[in-house]
Order: C-alpha cells, then sequence, then structure tokens
C-alpha cells in the first residue's frame, strides 16, 4: 500500500499543504502560497493544486501518494466534489474532484469544508482527542466554523454550521459582510473586519488602505497585543474584537452546549491577550447564562497546520471507506 497522503488546507489569502502518513506520525509540510484576498478565481484555483500536486509527487514519488483531502471554504458540496460559492474567493462551482480525478486518474481526490478539516485535525493529533461534543471557529480571512456532536461531525443537509455568517448585535453598529448580509460574525471578527474597526477608531479611511497596509496592519495589531502593554488604539481594537467574538461564541453556547470550544487561525493563533480576553468576557455573562457557559472549555488549537492534518485524515477515512 501507498505511504502517504497529502492534505491540502486551502484559506481565504493562502493554501498549506503537507504528506502524512495513515497513523499522523510522519508529516512532510510543503512550501506555503499566498494570493491577494478575494483574487483566486476556477482557473487560477486549478492550476495552483495541480502545481502543489506535482510538487508533493516529486518529493515523495506518485506511487507513494494514496489519496488527496482538499479542505476548501465553503459553501461546498464534499458529496459531488463542487467547490460552490465562497464569499471570499472568486471561485464558482467548480468540480474541483473531477478535474483532479481526469489530472491524476491513480490518485483518489475528496472534498471537505476547511473549517471541519480543522476540527478533524485536532481531534485526531490536537487539543480535541478527549472530547465528542465540539465546535471550533477558525478566524482569518473569514470565520468558518465546524461542529462534531456525539462524536459526528454535523452538517445538517450538507453546507451547514456556518457560524461566521450568523448576525450579532454589535454594539449597534450597521457592517457589510462579504457574503452580502450584515454583520455577521465575520464582518467583525474576520481579517476584513478587523481591519475596519483599526479604521473606525484610528479615523482612517478603509478605501485609502492597499493590501499591504491590511498586512502590516495586522502584524502591528498582533506585536503590540501580545506584548499586553496599554498602546494608544491598539487595545481598544483588541479589546472591540474580542467583545464581537465573545458575542458570537455566546450564541454557540446557546445552540450547541459544548464541552470544548477550540479557536484557531491566524488571527488568534499565539495571541495570549485575545484569548484570555475572550475567556474573561465569556465568564462575565449574565446570572441567567452563567450554567450555560460554565463547564465549556475554551481552548486555542493546539496543531500549527490542523486544516493540513484533517484534511489529510479525511482523505484517509474516505480512501478506506470505499475499499
Amino acid at each position: 500500500m501507498s505511504d502517504f497522503y497529502l492534505g491540502i488546507d486551502l484559506g481565504g489569502s493562502g493554501l498549506r499543504s503537507g504528506l502524512i502518513n495513515t497513523v499522523g506520525t510522519k508529516l512532510l509540510n510543503l512550501p506555503e502560497v499566498s494570493f491577494e484576498p478575494g483574487n483566486l478565481n476556477n482557473s487560477n484555483l486549478m492550476r495552483l493544486l495541480v502545481e502543489k500536486i506535482k510538487e508533493a509527487i516529486s518529493v515523495v514519488g506518485a506511487k507513494k501518494i494514496t489519496a488527496i483531502g482538499i479542505g476548501s471554504p465553503g459553501p461546498l458540496n464534499p458529496n459531488t466534489g463542487i467547490i460552490e460559492c465562497p464569499p471570499n474567493l472568486k471561485v464558482r462551482n467548480l468540480p474541483v474532484v473531477e478535474i483532479l480525478k481526469k489530472e491524476f486518474p491513480t490518485i483518489s481526490s475528496f472534498l471537505i469544508n476547511d473549517a471541519d478539516a480543522a476540527l478533524l485535525g485536532e481531534t485526531w493529533k490536537g487539543i480535541a482527542r478527549e472530547f465528542k461534543d465540539i465546535v471550533m471557529l477558525t478566524l482569518g480571512t473569514g470565520v468558518g466554523s465546524s461542529v462534531i456532536a456525539g462524536g459526528k461531525l454535523q452538517r445538517g443537509r450538507g453546507k451547514g454550521a456556518e457560524w461566521g455568517h450568523t448576525t450579532i448585535y454589535a454594539n449597534r453598529e450597521f457592517r457589510p459582510c462579504s457574503c452580502r448580509n450584515f454583520n455577521c460574525v465575520e464582518a467583525f471578527v474576520g481579517t476584513e473586519g478587523l481591519v475596519k474597526t483599526y479604521c473606525r477608531l484610528f479615523n482612517v479611511l478603509r478605501a485609502n488602505m492597499s493590501v499591504e497596509d491590511v498586512r502590516l496592519t495586522l502584524i502591528e495589531f498582533a506585536r503590540i497585543v501580545n506584548s499586553e502593554v496599554k498602546h494608544n488604539n491598539f487595545h481598544n481594537m483588541a479589546d472591540a474584537y474580542c467583545l464581537h467574538l465573545a458575542e458570537g461564541i455566546r450564541n454557540i453556547i446557546c445552540v450547541h452546549h459544548p464541552e470544548c470550544i477550540i479557536l484557531g487561525g491566524g488571527i488568534i493563533q499565539n495571541n495570549k491577550y485575545l484569548f484570555n480576553k475572550v475567556k474573561e468576557l465569556l465568564n462575565k455573562t449574565n446570572n441567567e447564562m452563567v450554567g450555560l457557559v460554565k463547564g465549556t472549555k475554551i481552548g486555542l488549537a493546539w496543531l500549527k497546520r490542523p486544516g493540513v492534518v484533517g484534511a489529510a485524515k479525511h482523505a484517509i477515512d474516505c480512501y478506506r471507506a470505499d475499499l
């Protein structure tokens, strides 16, 4: 039997990938690819995927790769292998599995929501191994979400658990989201939402900020916040961010009452200030709700690349089910 499974984690502004063996003890990371948010379309994505798969083949050989798992932002259909209409990408109704089957006929491919992949990674090799009722939020360009209840992944009819596109009160602020709705959680705690909060607090017009400005703003934000030193409006921005995130998490707890909520993604990973502030706000929940919140573990993702590990795990599970 072949030795490796390729996990691919597609996000709103980058792609990560790696080769992992069937027991998850050996992970070979491939170089990360970055791209400008919102500019990835069908042809660009397929070219990128084919290049990355050929790169993996050059590392271990085609006969050593059994299957490929692709984690992508939704909405998507994991059964038909079609990426439908992710709000933060220009990809539309792309039959990615069918195309890859023609390009690489000896290697099976499987599609999964990127947040589901991240949670599968954390339940296999990360913080969630001991839990059966879990919700995960991935905080990056968008806000992904995944739910496991009773030890089983929950997707409703296939596209459910999009907590990033549920609405919050947000202190009476009225803000559009990439999905064209208003006041979604993502509109406040995704990358674009964080930058808009920055613009409001620092009196900067968003239209005057380039993609590079946004990137540098996020780097500066993370540096100042992680220092835990009070610094003009940066901590006001951090506190506003955490207030919105805590509001979204309270809604999740009210619906799912999980054992564990995992927070991952580039904005909060390794960011002690944000993590501790969110937990502090959740603990201040009013008396009528404290019983619901109490006992739910709030944790940061353990894995550096949970989406890659989880996408590979999905490929392992699906390939075995097809045997």
